[in-house]
């Protein structure tokens, strides 16, 4: 394994990178769509790619994303691991393993103490490395589905859409609210609530309002064909009795919209359960790495994972 060259990826590397990547994350896009989609993308041009050589070809690459998370109330400079490859011919010769090796000295030696991956493979290969699985669920249901009719709530509260825009520090201020107060989640400065935006910009938003007319939250929406994901929720806590009724409402307005389904990540609350057909996540399995060992980051902590928003998924 000697002859594996790892370092940063220049901007044609970076191009080759989304062209052998393809093959997993491309979706319906041609290679050459997919290719020149990730090199305008704000947030993989926001990442840094890195990769490994062997006889001159290159066999793997990941992205880092800079992400600061907070802990215990401490913010937290780190990296989100996205796009990790090999090239299918050469796996099993451990060139992802020391390519993430790599990309975590460089990283902390530029400031990261904590690195976080959303694993699509069996979590067992990324906990050999040291990363720590949290707590990931999610659910889904028809919008079809026999639910009661929003009576059962109470008094009816609502959905506005709104646009995004222009409300960003509104939404900063609910999305601080909500999950200030866990141990464990993903800090939003500007910079990153702007770059959140601009990665979909077809997306969808909604006011979350009460029966008399306050607004407790927020919720967004990612259209795909027939399918609808709820990306982004944030509830203020002391409405947190709401959740329930919330979540109906979005399964209402995807079912307004035309869209079949409706789901997305969800914490193992109460209301995710009477909602939506639940259950851990198979792919996208949140999990954590620490860098500095300085750095106190309890299980209990990490257990507050479960409350990350999909948008935040690199």
């Amino acid at each position: 394994m000697s002859d594996l060259e790892l370092s940063q990826a220049n901007e044609e590397e970076r191009a080759a990178i989304f062209a052998k990547v393809h093959e997993f994350w491309g979706g319906k896009f041609t290679v050459e769509a997919y290719v020149e989609r990730c090199l305008k993308a704000p947030h993989m041009r926001r990442a840094t790619w890195y990769l490994g050589r062997a006889q001159g070809e290159i066999v793997t690459s990941l992205g880092a994303h800079p992400t600061t998370f907070c802990i215990d109330g401490v913010p937290v400079e780190g990296f989100s691991i996205a796009s990790v490859h090999t090239r299918p011919h050469d796996r099993g010769r451990g060139y992802a393993p020391r390519l993430i090796e790599y990309v975590e000295r460089v990283e902390r030696e530029r400031g990261a103490r904590l690195s976080v991956l959303y694993s699509d493979i069996d979590p067992a290969y990324y906990a050999r490395l040291g990363y720590r699985r949290a707590p990931s669920f999610g659910g889904e249901t028809a919008t079809a589905s026999n639910m009661e009719p929003r009576a059962r709530h109470g008094a009816k509260n609502a959905l506005e859409t709104f646009d995004p825009a222009s409300q960003l520090a509104a939404m900063a201020s609910f999305y601080g609210a909500a999950h200030g107060q866990r141990r464990f989640y993903v800090h939003r400065a500007p910079e990153y609530a702007e770059m959140l935006l601009a990665k979909r910009p077809r997306d969808e938003y909604f006011w979350l309002q009460t029966a008399a007319g306050e607004t407790v939250g927020y919720a967004r929406f990612e259209p795909a064909d027939e399918r609808v994901k709820i990306t982004d929720f944030a509830l203020l806590p002391a409405h947190e009795t709401l959740r329930e009724a919330f979540y109906c409402l979005l399964i209402e307005a995807a079912a307004e919209r035309g869209y079949l389904r409706v789901g997305g990540w969800l914490p193992d609350l109460p209301a995710a359960r009477a909602c939506f057909e639940f259950g851990p996540r198979k792919k996208e399995v949140t999990m954590a790495k620490v860098l500095d060992e300085q750095l106190t980051f309890s299980d209990e902590a990490l257990q507050a994972a479960e409350f990350f928003n999909e948008i935040d998924h690199v």
